[in-house]
């Protein structure tokens, strides 16, 4: 997945800087992808094309890394956090302030309200009556704690009904200057694909993929259903947008006690859930293709595979358009070397 997600979020954020992490499991090597980005490499760093992308191998996060427990779950959670923590500090350090934690299958979309959905066409609250507002509150479970001051659940609402009418240039980081009140943690809703492929509401969209792609291996042109929005079991892990401005670093070399990226500091929001009406910024988190899902994680299997790949919510079609501002941006050649699969490299697997 990683050359169409560099991509995808070189348009989208747009991605300038890039801390890529990768384990001892790892089937592929992912500084092949980085050095596509061509200009002056030097040992494990790319910079290139006004992005700077830093791999780190397993030795700079893990070692000297503890296992309690011999089960594969555990030893996810402290890779996470001895990761999450050593890459906030070094973003910290290269005085950048918004930075996610994400995996490789996850994609950070804008979310505007979608006129077509007849759920949010039906749902019209009355922010001007104060019961609607409590009413509001209670249906998305949203207590005081949540929000600071200015930032209130009918900011977000409305910041979405204004991204509707926005070019398609639109960035993350021009809402995020738009809407200069958020809190330091600001909680994206995750939303899972399924392996269901195409959906006739997303045509329009396909078509302005552009003839010459190869959009065969691209997961946000090829999969569209997803599970109900918010249904809790399966979107109640958020991911987080983090401002490192407001956090000094002994505050950060805190998130390693937490272990997940779904709350990187003790600041930002517990539970990781929020309501999807609520959040401007989507994450797709894409089952994808069997042949990867399976062979990237010793925890999956076909049968976890099987059991969610034929859902058929949605669609959601607003993850499509960023390729045909990529090869707009780069044009075609260029676009299709830096999209091209990654090779199996074979690293070989280390002990710990």
């Amino acid at each position: 997945f990683l050359p169409e997600w560099i991509a995808f979020h070189y348009i989208t954020l747009p991605l300038r800087y890039l801390v890529i992490g990768y384990d001892e499991t790892s089937k592929e090597d992912p500084r092949d992808v980085a050095k596509r980005w061509n200009g002056t490499t030097s040992t494990n760093t790319v910079v290139a094309n006004n992005i700077t992308i830093w791999v780190w191998k397993p030795s700079r996060f893990l070692k000297g890394i503890r296992y309690k427990f011999d089960n594969l779950n555990h030893r996810l959670q402290r890779k996470q956090g001895r990761f999450t923590k050593l890459c906030g500090l070094f973003l910290k350090r290269q005085n950048l302030s918004w930075v996610a934690f994400v995996d490789a299958d996850e994609f950070i979309t804008l979310h505007p309200v979608d006129p077509s959905n007849q759920e949010e066409k039906a749902f019209l609250p009355d922010f001007s009556n104060e019961s609607h507002i409590q009413k509001f509150k209670q249906d998305h479970r949203i207590s005081n704690h949540y929000f600071l001051p200015k930032d209130s659940p009918i900011q977000r609402y409305k910041l979405r009904q204004w991204m509707v009418n926005q070019p398609d240039t639109l960035t993350v980081l021009d809402v995020i200057h738009k809407f200069r009140v958020f809190m330091p943690c600001h909680l994206m809703h995750r939303l899972k694909f399924s392996s269901e492929k195409g959906h006739p509401s997303c045509q329009q969209e396909l078509d302005s993929v552009p003839p010459q792609a190869d959009t065969s291996h691209l997961l946000t042109t090829t999969f569209h259903h997803h599970v109900h929005k918010n249904w809790v079991n399966e979107t109640r892990w958020g991911k987080v947008l983090v401002n490192l401005n407001i956090f000094n670093e002994s505050y950060i070399n805190v998130a390693e006690r937490i272990n997940t990226p779904h709350q990187p500091l003790p600041t930002c929001v517990k539970p990781p859930f929020i309501h999807s009406r609520l959040s401007p910024f989507s994450v797709h988190h894409y089952l994808g293709f069997l042949e990867t899902y399976v062979g990237a994680d010793q925890r999956k299997s076909v049968t976890d595979y099987t059991e969610w790949a034929h859902y058929k919510e949605g669609p959601s079609c607003n993850a499509i358009r960023w390729l045909r501002l990529f090869y707009n941006t780069f044009g075609q050649t260029e676009a299709a070397r830096l999209l091209m699969p990654p090779k199996n490299t074979g690293i070989p697997q280390t002990r710990e």
